[in-house]
């Protein structure tokens, strides 16, 4: 982690902008929440849970979103590389090394062999190259939770179209379909 974080910093200064304390912190925080974020939902995820050892975390990428050159809030995507060991679902202590692609709340939602350069936001997450090896059978909790990441997904979808709506980024060149798309938006809102 700390090679990682240096040779980030490297880079930044060798583009002429020197990180501040304050960014300092914040690139840890977020460096640690991601680590985190990836061993949480492997250890929720494992067949055996208890087996997972971390190896390695690198590759570290974080990207954002803007609209009109400002950044959107909660809309930000992190990839990075893990290498870890864990026993598959036949027993076998297997090392694997893959790409883990987190939402905002650091939240896997992609996992990749190789890097596609995806950025996230797949629902139903895409982490089958992970489950079908090692993961565990899918509980009511885990459907719960489903339906409430598609509840989530849902809304911000009807968010973004009534903000893109409202800000002209949004638009067709019927006046008629640009109507029925804020009728559809409206109807979709009231249904929340």
């Amino acid at each position: 982690m700390k090679l990682l974080m240096y040779m980030t910093l490297l880079i930044v200064f060798s583009c002429g902008h020197r990180l501040t304390e304050e960014e300092q912190q914040e690139f840890e925080a977020t460096y640690e929440n991601v680590e985190t974020g990836v061993s949480d939902w492997i250890k929720n995820h494992a067949q055996y849970p208890d087996s997972y050892k971390s190896i390695s975390f690198s590759e570290f990428s974080q990207s954002v979103s803007k609209r009109h050159d400002e950044k959107i809030p909660a809309y930000e995507k992190y990839v990075i590389k893990h290498t870890h060991k864990i026993l598959d679902k036949d027993s076998n202590l297997v090392t694997f090394s893959g790409y883990f692609i987190l939402e905002n709340d650091f939240d896997v939602n992609i996992i990749e062999i190789e890097r596609s350069n995806s950025i996230g936001g797949a629902f139903p997450p895409q982490t089958q190259v992970w489950t079908e090896q090692f993961g565990r059978h899918l509980n009511a909790q885990d459907s719960l939770e489903l339906d409430q990441k598609q509840q989530q997904v849902k809304d911000k979808f009807i968010k973004e179209m009534k903000d893109g709506l409202e800000k002209g980024d949004v638009y067709t060149k019927d006046p008629n379909e640009m109507e029925k798309l804020k009728n559809l938006v409206d109807t979709l809102e009231k249904k929340k």
